[in-house]
C-alpha cells in the first residue's frame, strides 16, 4: 500500500505582506498586530535586538533559545518563546536542520495589559504547548485574515491574536500540570460539589484523605483560586443561579436547597458573590419570569 506524505505547511509570503499596516481606521485603540507570518522551512539561526514584542511558535524541528549569556533553552515541537525589547536574542533550529515557525507581533498600551497578567511571557521563558492544533489553526486564521487586510481586519486581527495568546497560556504544560488536582484533591472536589448543601467540615474532609487541613485549603487554593469556605459559597450561587433561570422555585425555597435557609442571608451572599440580587437575576436569567 502507497503511503501519503504527510501534509506540508503553508507556502511562505511575501515579508512584506505581513509589515504593512491593516486596514484603518481601527474601533481598538490600544492594540495593534503589527507583523504576523510562518516560516515553514526556517534553517537560519536569529542573533538580533528587536524592537518590538512578539512570539514564535515552533510545530516541527528542533533547536535552541538564549537571552544574551543566559541559559540554553531547548526547542521542541510545541514550544513557545516571546521576543521583546531589550537583551539579544539567540535562536534557531539545530544545525543542519530547519524548523516550522509559526510567528506573530502586537504592539500598543494595551500590550502591558497582557504582560502584567502572564499572558504575554515577557520574562524570556520558553513553554511548551499541549494541545497544539487548534493553536495552529488559530495562527492560519490570523493569518489569512492579516493578508487580506480588509475593511474591520485589524479589529479581527487584535481579537484572534489577544485570543490566541490567552488560549497558548492555558496550554502552557506547566500550568496544566499545576491545576491537575491529585487523586485526594479531586475526590476532595467531588465531595464539595456532591454535599455543598450542608457546612462541609473541612478539617474532616483533610483528615478522610490523609492531608492536613492546611494542604487541603492550599491546595484548593491552587486549583480554584478561593479559599475553602468561598469555594462552597461559589457552589452555592452556581447552584441557585440555575434554580432561578430554570425553575418557579420562590427565593427562599432556593436558598434552602443551596444551604442558605436564611433569606435575607442567601439574598445577601447572592448578591455579593453575583452582582444582583436573586429577584434581579431571574428577572435576567428566565425570560418567563418576566
Amino acid at each position: 500500500m502507497t503511503r501519503r506524505a504527510p501534509p506540508s505547511p503553508p507556502p511562505p509570503a511575501d515579508p512584506t505582506i505581513f509589515m504593512r499596516p491593516l486596514m484603518r481606521p481601527a474601533l481598538i485603540r490600544d492594540l495593534t498586530v503589527i507583523l504576523a507570518g510562518c516560516a515553514p522551512n526556517k534553517v537560519t539561526w536569529v542573533n538580533h535586538r528587536f524592537n518590538d514584542y512578539a512570539v514564535g511558535f515552533v510545530t516541527s524541528g528542533r533547536g535552541t533559545f538564549q537571552l544574551d549569556g543566559g541559559p540554553v533553552r531547548n526547542i521542541e515541537p510545541g514550544c513557545l518563546f516571546p521576543v521583546f525589547p531589550g537583551p539579544v536574542f539567540h535562536y534557531g533550529p539545530l544545525p543542519h536542520t530547519a524548523w516550522c515557525e509559526y510567528h506573530f507581533g502586537v504592539s500598543g498600551p494595551g500590550l502591558q495589559r497582557l504582560i502584567d497578567a502572564g499572558v504575554f511571557p515577557a520574562d524570556g521563558s520558553v513553554h511548551q504547548l499541549v494541545n497544539v492544533a487548534p493553536l495552529v489553526e488559530g495562527i492560519r486564521e490570523l493569518l489569512r485574515v492579516v493578508r487580506r487586510a480588509g475593511p474591520g481586519d485589524a479589529d479581527r486581527a487584535v481579537l484572534m491574536a489577544e485570543r490566541l495568546l490567552v488560549e497558548m497560556y492555558y496550554s502552557r504544560e506547566s500550568l496544566q500540570q499545576a491545576q491537575t488536582p491529585s487523586t485526594s484533591m479531586q475526590a476532595v472536589l467531588e465531595h464539595c460539589r456532591r454535599h455543598f448543601q450542608v457546612d462541609v467540615d473541612f478539617k474532616a474532609l483533610a483528615a478522610a484523605h490523609a492531608m492536613s487541613y492546611s494542604t487541603l485549603r492550599q491546595s484548593l487554593r491552587k486549583l480554584t483560586g478561593q479559599a475553602p469556605a468561598h469555594y462552597l459559597t461559589t457552589l452555592r450561587c452556581d447552584a441557585a443561579r440555575t434554580l432561578l433561570s430554570d425553575t418557579d422555585l420562590s427565593v427562599k425555597e432556593i436558598g434552602a436547597r443551596v444551604g442558605l435557609g436564611d433569606p435575607y442571608t442567601f439574598s445577601r451572599i447572592f448578591k455579593r458573590r453575583v452582582g444582583l440580587s436573586p429577584q434581579a437575576y431571574r428577572r435576567q436569567a428566565a425570560p418567563w419570569a418576566r
